[in-house]
């Protein structure tokens, strides 16, 4: 019988880790195609004014896409690349709105099945190009892979949602979402540098995707032994930690009267402005710099990847300023709405600034990082905002939150498939104003509709709600 992996600490850590776990390698699967796409497609010149280069790496000169890694690739144009990259957003935001609506998957069952559908649909997306000779039919069986992995993560987040709520302490939930949001950024971060890596070391854009496939194959049998949607069917779980969970684990519901709420409503617009503004620098991030810069795929990977370390730091330090303001007694929803705009607007203004910079590869780096720490802050407020909404319907409104982000995952590639055709500067300029013009109509939606209080439907009958008192628009409470 395995024991306790973390014998030191309780069984709850134990799942904590998993769910970390699990994050990071679905995060990482996400960004193997993000990467990997840049030399699976045929590479064409491009009406960027940027040049081709010679770049020096390891005392070895290559020029820009001098050696094709592989024989095995696309020539596919941008609508079909467009497509392929949304496939996954699509599928996930419909099967998390049917999540909502019809399923009600136990925890267990959801995480590991989620993980399964993912991880084979990643390792076996290779193959169906190795063995599919016709562009179009390959094209076709490729887009169904990535939506089928789509499918499995809206399982794996649903199933991390049911885990949430037997497993995590009240006072932890905090912390627990931190450390979550921590293992996605590891992921993408361990993704990027390995992809490239890999591409390069076995010239293949194919073994990546086998790579991170296996991961997540691996972590299933990990997860067979330590992961239960129930604490009292643990088999390690300890009595004197059965007792604890059943005193501080809050009784959730799925859904209720919140369902029409419009700070709930204010929230999923919030996450759909983040992750449009979020998902233009990370699922299009790795093609601009391809296509636009003209950047190797080895720069890509060695310095490409820096920016998504500064939204990691972005989050927790706008988290640690906005705790520092909460015991200054200023009022939690105007903290929320300051860090959504300030994440939303200034990030998506900062991406003008790309055109201007042109082939200035050390400006991009630059201005990417700091769009990205600033992002990090609407990111931390929309997390927070959830829990502070909501103690009973917290999953509910995660999920609800998710698809809508997902949606903004769905539409961000194909908006930049249709304009920028020829990847020419007046078309990614007319993409980056969209970004700015979604993402201030999002940022005041949610400064108009927002708020941060526990909401009354929330209350149980046996719950007493705090009085009501008068106080500054600004202020939490009145001071002492």
């Amino acid at each position: 019988m395995p024991t306790n992996p973390c014998y030191c600490s309780p069984m709850r850590h134990a799942v904590i880790m998993s769910i970390m776990t699990a994050v990071g390698i679905c995060y990482a699967q996400r960004v193997v195609l993000n990467m990997g796409i840049t030399e699976m497609i045929k590479f064409k010149d491009t009406e960027s004014p940027c040049p081709l280069r010679n770049i020096t790496y390891s005392n070895t000169s290559f020029s820009t896409r001098q050696v094709e890694p592989t024989g095995d690739q696309k020539d596919w144009g941008e609508f079909g690349q467009g497509v392929l990259l949304c496939s996954f957003y699509a599928a996930w935001t419909l099967f998390q709105f049917l999540l909502i609506f019809v399923a009600r998957l136990g925890g267990r069952f959801s995480i590991l099945v989620g993980m399964a559908i993912t991880s084979l649909a990643t390792g076996l997306l290779p193959f169906g190009s190795i063995f599919m000779p016709i562009d179009f039919m390959n094209w076709v069986l490729l887009t169904l892979l990535r939506a089928a992995a789509g499918i499995g993560q809206a399982m794996v987040q649903h199933g991390i949602n049911r885990l949430f709520i037997k497993w995590i302490w009240l006072e932890e939930k905090k912390v627990t979402v931190r450390l979550i949001n921590c293992s996605k950024v590891v992921g993408i971060y361990f993704a990027s540098i390995t992809t490239g890596w890999l591409i390069k070391v076995t010239s293949s854009w194919h073994i990546p995707f086998f790579v991170f496939g296996a991961a997540g194959i691996l972590w299933i049998l990990f997860a067979l032994f330590y992961v239960f949607a129930d604490p009292e069917k643990h088999p390690m779980i300890q009595s004197y930690e059965l007792e604890d969970l059943k005193d501080k684990v809050v009784a959730v519901e799925d859904k209720g009267k919140g369902a029409k709420d419009l700070a709930i409503f204010a929230l999923a617009l919030a996450q759909f402005g983040n992750e449009y503004v979020f998902l233009t620098l990370f699922t299009n991030y790795p093609k601009f710099l391809q296509s636009y810069i003209k950047m190797d795929l080895m720069e890509i990977t060695q310095i490409g990847s820096l920016p998504y370390l500064m939204y990691f730091m972005g989050y927790f330090v706008f988290s640690m300023m906005c705790n520092n303001l909460f015991r200054r007694n200023l009022r939690v929803s105007c903290v929320y709405k300051f860090c959504v705009f300030i994440g939303l607007v200034v990030p998506a203004a900062l991406l003008l600034v790309l055109i201007f910079l042109q082939c200035h590869i050390i400006g991009v780096l630059i201005v990417v990082s700091i769009a990205l720490f600033l992002n990090g802050a609407a990111a931390y407020a929309i997390d927070e905002n959830c829990l502070s909404l909501s103690l009973h319907f917290y999953p509910f409104i995660v999920t609800v939150c998710n698809a809508c982000g997902g949606i903004a995952g769905t539409v961000t590639p194909m908006v930049i498939a249709i304009i920028a055709k020829d990847n020419s500067e007046g078309q990614w300029t007319w993409i980056f104003y969209f970004v700015i013009i979604v993402a201030f109509a999002m940022a005041i939606c949610y400064a108009v509709m927002g708020s941060a209080r526990r909401a009354k439907w929330d209350y149980k009958d046996n719950e007493e709600q705090p009085a009501k008192t008068k106080t500054k628009w600004y202020q939490e409470k009145p001071p002492e």
